[in-house]
């Protein structure tokens, strides 16, 4: 889910799994204002510098750019579909919007893409099953939890590299 508002209003983008849609809701009357099919399943939503919506599409191995409101005079409509690798989950955007994050599990890897043009910048192993990503308040980190053990990986930012290693904190992966 993100929170946005548009016209005056506070509007969640809610990523609906089940349904394979976007959910649009006026926060304030607590009514649903859209849905936006999509062409797989979303597990995460992170919102751009220039207002539109990147989702990942776990089962389709896609990101979704989604442009619009979702509002009845701006509906929201897909701008953009890029393909990556396999099982696309976690996604965030870097504190200065710059880079979008994308976990993979299947794969497990972090992907960094150029917010804008959406080009690859560097992709990091990771130990098994990474899931919610976020990066420090500084951006100088990239925090990764994974689905199976306690451990985080943290990927130095400033320091990637094809070479370039993930420390795990708080467990051992086997």
């Amino acid at each position: 889910m993100v929170l946005a508002k548009v016209d005056g209003r506070k509007i969640a983008y809610i990523a609906d799994a089940d349904d394979r849609s976007i959910r649009v809701i006026d926060l304030e009357n607590q009514k649903e204002l859209s849905t936006l099919p999509l062409p797989g399943a979303p597990a995460m939503l992170a919102l751009l510098a220039d207002g539109r919506i990147v989702a990942t599409l776990r089962d389709a191995n896609e990101l979704a750019v989604i442009g619009g409101a979702g509002t009845h005079e701006s509906p929201l409509q897909i701008d953009k579909r890029v393909k990556v690798a396999v099982e696309p989950i976690g996604l965030t955007i870097t504190p200065d919007e710059a880079t979008l994050l994308v976990t993979r599990g299947w794969g497990h890897t972090l992907t960094a893409l150029d917010s804008k043009s959406l080009d690859v910048r560097f992709t990091q192993d990771l130990p098994r099953d990474p899931r919610a990503v976020v990066a420090s308040d500084d951006g100088k980190k990239i925090f990764i939890a994974h689905a199976t053990g306690p451990a985080v990986s943290v990927v130095d930012f400033a320091k990637t590299s094809a070479n370039a290693k993930a420390n795990v904190a708080g467990g051992i992966y086997k």
